[in-house]
């Protein structure tokens, strides 16, 4: 019953265009949800350098540059366009969806900082490299 109810509020919210007008507490409201879901999370550091973890990390980089040479190909504009939204980390409302269907938040958790941290460190050398740009890091 828990999963179904995901798609009753997809549902709800298709079915009730007119909340657009609160759109803007979606942030807040996605911070104290969050907040909520690592307040009984016990930090174990074994979970961070888990083999798994940084796993993640290396599949979301191998896959999104397989994409990207794939599409560029036929359009290059389209192939970096399609790195960028594969790279780029979006679970942040993963550990409450977790917590929600009963899955191991720890590991969630886990993967979601080192996959944002290993981004952030080594997106900047990924980016002019197979954008073929001549940019200098400083």
């Amino acid at each position: 019953m828990r999963a179904f109810s995901l798609v009753i509020s997809v549902v709800f919210g298709i079915l009730f265009q007119q909340g657009y007008h609160y759109a803007f507490l979606i942030k807040y409201i996605v911070i104290v949800v969050c907040f909520l879901s690592f307040i009984d999370i016990k930090v174990d550091w074994k979970t961070f350098f888990n083999l798994k973890v940084f796993s993640v990390f290396l599949t979301t980089l191998t896959l999104s540059l397989i994409l990207f040479y794939l599409i560029n190909f036929f359009n290059s504009d389209m192939a970096l366009v399609a790195f960028m939204l594969t790279i780029a980390p979006t679970a942040l409302a993963a550990p409450v969806l977790t917590n929600f269907l009963h899955g191991s938040v720890e590991y969630v958790i886990s993967s979601t900082l080192v996959t944002n941290c290993s981004v952030a460190i080594f997106l900047p050398f990924i980016l002019p490299a197979i954008a073929k740009l001549d940019v200098k890091i400083k």
